[in-house]
C-alpha cells in the first residue's frame, strides 16, 4: 500500500511551469490528508486549499500527499510537513514521529480547524489552545465577531511586510515552552466565547490571545496557526496571500 501520492496527481498538471529557486535539490513538502481533513490541497472550491498548494508549486517545491498515518518512514521523504484542519486525532506514536522529524531539522506548519485532534502533537511542541473560539470587538469583518483582522504582529520573518491579516473562526494558541513564542495576537478587547453566544460572559477569559505561534525544536522549526481558513481558496487574497507567500518562503529556508 502506497503511503504517499506524488505531485498532487492530475490537479497539478494544469499549473504553469515556473522555474524553481532550488531546481537541483528541490525542497519536498508533504501535505497531510490522512486525518479526516475536509479541506484539501488537491481540490478546487471556495474552502479547499488548491491555491495554497499552487504557491508551493511556484516556489519550486516537490509536492506529495500523505493519505495515511504520520510514520517515521513517511516523514523520511519530507523536508516540510503541512497539517491543515485534521478531524482524526494523531496518536502518541505519530506525535513522537513528528517531534523527531522537527528535531532532526524538519519544518512543520499546522493550521487548526479544531484543536483536539492535535493535542498530542501540540503538547510535545509546547503549544496550548483555548477552550473556545476567540471573538473580537476590534477589526471585526462584516459584523461577525468570529471574523476579524489580526493586527498585533511581532517582528518575525513570517510577518515581514504585513500590517495584518484576516482570520475566520480562530482558536487561541499559547506558548507554554521556552522554545515557542506568540508572533500574532488579538486585541485586549477579544474574549474566549465558551457558549457561542457572541457576548462576553462570566467565566469567559478576555484577551489578548495568540493567533499564531512559532518555535524551534532541535535543528528544526514549526508554526501553528489558530485558524485553517486563512489559507483556503476563498480567503487567500490580499494580506492573506502575502502571508501565504511568506510562509512558503520561510518553510523553504
Amino acid at each position: 500500500m502506497k503511503l504517499i501520492v506524488s505531485l498532487l496527481l492530475a490537479a497539478m498538471l494544469s499549473l504553469p511551469c515556473v522555474p524553481a529557486a532550488h531546481a537541483e535539490e528541490p525542497v519536498t513538502v508533504i501535505f497531510d490528508q490522512g486525518h479526516g481533513q475536509r479541506f484539501l490541497f488537491n481540490r478546487k472550491g471556495e474552502l479547499q486549499l488548491f491555491e495554497m498548494s499552487r504557491l508551493f508549486h511556484q516556489a519550486g517545491y516537490k509536492m506529495m500527499i500523505a493519505p495515511g498515518r504520520a510514520t517515521p518512514n513517511m516523514l523520511s521523504y519530507a523536508d516540510v510537513f503541512v497539517i491543515s484542519g485534521p478531524f482524526v486525532p494523531y496518536t502518541v506514536e505519530e506525535a513522537d514521529a513528528l517531534y523527531d522529524f522537527v528535531n532532526r531539522g524538519g519544518r512543520i506548519a499546522i493550521m487548526l480547524h479544531i484543536p483536539s485532534p492535535l493535542k498530542e502533537v501540540l503538547d510535545r511542541f509546547g503549544v496550548s489552545t483555548s477552550r473556545g473560539v476567540i471573538k473580537e470587538r476590534e477589526g471585526v469583518i462584516e459584523g461577525n465577531p468570529s471574523d476579524f483582522v489580526v493586527s498585533k504582529l511581532a517582528g518575525h520573518p513570517l510577518l515581514k511586510g504585513l500590517d495584518g491579516f484576516s482570520a475566520y473562526g480562530v482558536w487561541g494558541v499559547g506558548a507554554e515552552g521556552d522554545n515557542v513564542s506568540v508572533i500574532a495576537s488579538t486585541s485586549d478587547e477579544s474574549w474566549e466565547d465558551l457558549n457561542a453566544d457572541d457576548v462576553p460572559g462570566p467565566g469567559e477569559r478576555g484577551g489578548p490571545f495568540g493567533v499564531v505561534v512559532a518555535g524551534t525544536i532541535g535543528k528544526g522549526r514549526f508554526v501553528v496557526f489558530g485558524d485553517d481558513a486563512i489559507f483556503q481558496n476563498k480567503f487567500l487574497t490580499m494580506s492573506n496571500l502575502f502571508l501565504g507567500v511568506n510562509l512558503v518562503k520561510w518553510l523553504q529556508q
